[in-house]
């Protein structure tokens, strides 16, 4: 909900939190912002969201501070069932084929359980360092998962 006045998000106490299963996934078009492909948008997991902070003994005048350093972000990890003819999954393979990556930005959004966008997160020039296939196994019945790691310069939350 936005404040008419400013413009600015109303905080809601209703002290339900957000479930995690409503959200997508959306690679955004090389130099222009495209529309998602249906195939691409829908991933079973995505982990990886946050940041990480450390503090630094150093020696100061004499006294030892702590003193914190730049945030760390671990890679943003997404997880789906292998679809066959995905545009995505052909881009990767290609791109780990010839070994040029074209950085492209990520945007997460989490959906209330009325399909309204709650959060969002974007990630800024994210090329992928892992693609892995799951396990085959005879002896299960199970979805053929396809993980996409992706190394990005930096996240932010977003507003939509």
């Amino acid at each position: 909900m936005i404040n008419d006045k400013t413009g600015t998000p109303k905080l809601t106490m209703n002290g339900a939190p957000l479930q995690a299963f409503n959200f997508l996934v959306s690679f955004l078009g090389v130099g222009s912002i495209t529309a998602p492909n249906p195939l691409d948008i829908r991933f079973q997991r995505v982990s990886g969201i946050g940041l990480n902070g450390t503090m630094n003994s150093e020696r100061i005048g004499g006294r030892q501070v702590r003193l914190p350093e730049f945030p760390t972000h671990e890679n943003l990890t997404l997880e789906r069932g292998y679809v066959v003819g995905s545009p995505l999954r052909l881009e990767i393979e290609a791109k780990f084929a010839d070994l040029e990556f074209q950085p492209r930005n990520v945007l997460v959004v989490l959906f209330d359980t009325k399909g309204s966008p709650m959060v969002s997160w974007l990630f800024y020039n994210a090329v992928p360092t892992r693609w892995a296939m799951g396990e085959l196994n005879a002896s299960q019945s199970g979805v053929f998962i396809e993980t996409i790691e992706l190394s990005y310069t930096r996240f932010q939350p977003i507003s939509l």
